[in-house]
């Protein structure tokens, strides 16, 4: 009487390796936006990680919603075997707690951190360098000038 409608996961031969492949290419873009390799001196030494962060950002939701609706794909292929499955179940729970950590620890921490780097980073003495530039009116020189006539 009813009729089970089959996934076309499980029709295809190349439908599930290609949708893993977009699966996975959503997870390194999602993570592989994340790891700062600065502590190593690669990559970008000269930005902070709140900098690295907001650069990031767009690419990191980008991998995290291509992951998402992927492995939802994958997951309808055989939900009985995902579901079941205790490593699956463990995964899941590391990757909510990994997108917790990184749209709340991750977004306090960062940029109190940039701001104490602002601090601790000198800036250069730009007074002496201005003093010999000013040439044009309303200089010290013309003040000086007015006053002696």
């Amino acid at each position: 009487m009813f009729r089970f409608i089959s996934n076309p996961l499980n029709d295809s031969a190349w439908s599930f390796p290609i949708l893993e492949c977009i699966h996975i290419i959503g997870f390194a873009m999602s993570i592989g936006t994340s790891v700062d390799f600065r502590m190593l001196d690669v990559g970008m030494v000269h930005q902070t990680s709140a900098q690295l962060l907001k650069d990031t950002s767009g690419w990191t939701l980008v991998g995290i919603v291509i992951m998402i609706f992927s492995g939802l794909l994958l997951f309808s292929s055989d939900p009985d075997m995902y579901y079941l499955n205790w490593a699956f179940l463990i995964k899941m729970v590391c990757l909510l707690l990994a997108i917790v950590f990184n749209y709340t620890i991750h977004g306090y921490i960062d940029p109190p951190l940039e701001k104490l780097h602002a601090q601790s980073t000198p800036t250069p003495n730009l007074g002496a360098q201005q003093s010999t530039r000013r040439q044009g009116p309303g200089s010290g020189r013309d003040v000086c000038h007015a006053q002696n006539q």
